[in-house]
C-alpha cells in the first residue's frame, strides 16, 4: 500500500512539472512566433498583423502566468497551452499566406521554365525564341531575383536546348 501511495504522489509530481514545462514552452513559442509574425507581416500595409500580433503576445503572456498558479488551477486549463499554440499557428498562416507570399516562385529560372513550357504546349510555339518576359510578370517575379545580363538587361530567353522544360510539361498539361 505505501508503494502505490508513493507512486501515486510521485507521479503527480511528474505530472505537475510536465504540464508546468508545456505552458512554459509554449509560451515561449508564442513570444518567438509573435516576434516572427511581426516581422514578416509588412506593418505599413497590413495594420491587421500589428493586432494579431498583440493578440499573441497577450496570450503568451497570459500562458506566462497562468504557468505560475497553484497546481490545481492549472490542471483545470490544461487545454489552453494547446489551443493557443493552434490559434498562433493559425495566425502564422495568415500572415505568410496572406501577407508574404508573393507569388509562386522565388527565382525567375523557375518562372522562365513554366512559362516556356506552357508556350512549348498550348500556343506550340518554340520557347527558345520566344521572349518571356511576360513569364516574369505572371509569376509575379520579384526584382530581386531577375538575372541580368553583363549589359545590365533581363535575361528573357532560355538557351538552346534547355530541356529541363520537358520536367514541366506533363504538369503543365494536366
Amino acid at each position: 500500500m505505501v508503494d502505490r501511495l508513493d507512486f501515486a504522489a510521485l507521479s503527480s509530481k511528474y505530472e505537475e512539472l510536465t504540464l508546468r514545462i508545456l505552458y512554459l514552452f509554449s509560451s515561449g513559442f508564442l513570444f518567438y512566433e509573435g516576434f516572427k509574425n511581426w516581422l514578416r507581416g509588412r506593418l505599413e500595409t497590413h495594420p491587421e498583423v500589428v493586432i494579431m500580433c498583440l493578440l499573441v503576445y497577450g496570450v503568451a503572456l497570459l500562458i506566462l502566468v497562468v504557468s505560475m498558479f497553484p497546481f490545481r488551477f492549472i490542471k483545470r486549463l490544461k487545454a489552453l497551452p494547446i489551443a493557443a499554440l493552434l490559434f498562433a499557428s493559425a495566425v502564422s498562416i495568415y500572415v505568410v499566406a496572406a501577407v508574404q507570399y508573393r507569388g509562386v516562385y522565388r527565382t525567375d529560372s523557375m518562372a522562365l521554365t513554366h512559362y516556356a513550357s506552357q508556350l512549348w504546349i498550348f500556343p506550340s510555339w518554340n520557347p527558345y525564341g520566344s521572349d518571356l518576359q511576360k513569364g516574369l510578370e505572371a509569376f509575379a517575379v520579384d526584382v530581386d531575383y531577375i538575372t541580368l545580363k553583363p549589359d545590365g538587361d533581363l535575361v528573357t530567353n532560355l538557351n538552346y536546348p534547355a530541356l529541363h522544360i520537358l520536367v514541366f510539361t506533363p504538369f503543365v498539361y494536366l
